[in-house]
């Protein structure tokens, strides 16, 4: 779920991630936001889907628990809702040549996954989110606090051989 900072109301979305650990504490991660809508509020967005890609720093640590930072650029695709207000009687959709945007976004996050078996990690994401809905209309802020939760699953691709010992 994600709270927009200067809109009301939780957005609710769809959250995938994939990763490679190129070294142990360093990794490439890239992530998928797919927006559901919007509860408990007139929506300012009809669609706020978004993708982000870059590097997360892992902490050392002993066990199977997973703490990391990192940031990440990104693209959302969003449109304006229908019945967001621009005034009493015009909407901004209704104003705009192209509703329908794609704009650049930043984010930084943190968080950690927590192993608790070979195939499955449980795990925890905060991640701000900052970006602005350019169009022909008013500019929308994208500036929202995600955060998410549950149950991963660990797909192992590569596995490194040990050294032969001598």
């Amino acid at each position: 779920s994600g709270v927009m900072l200067k809109s009301p109301g939780t957005n609710i979305y769809i959250h995938g991630d994939l990763e490679y650990y190129f070294e142990p504490n360093i990794s490439i991660r890239s992530e998928s936001y797919f927006f559901l809508g919007t509860y408990n509020a007139n929506a300012t967005f009809a669609m706020n889907h978004s993708n982000f890609t870059g590097v997360m720093y892992h902490f050392p640590s002993n066990g199977k628990f997973d703490p990391y930072v990192g940031f990440q650029p990104g693209i959302a695709l969003t449109k304006l809702s229908r019945g967001f207000l621009f005034n009493e009687d015009i909407t901004l959709y209704s104003r705009s040549s192209f509703p329908v945007n794609f704009s650049p976004m930043f984010s930084v996050s943190a968080g950690f996954n927590y192993y608790a078996y070979k195939f499955f990690n449980l795990f925890m994401h905060v991640k701000y989110t900052t970006g602005k809905h350019l169009s022909d209309v008013q500019s929308e802020s994208l500036n929202e606090l995600k955060t998410t939760f549950g149950l991963g699953w660990n797909i192992w691709v590569i596995r490194k051989n040990k050294p032969a010992s001598n």
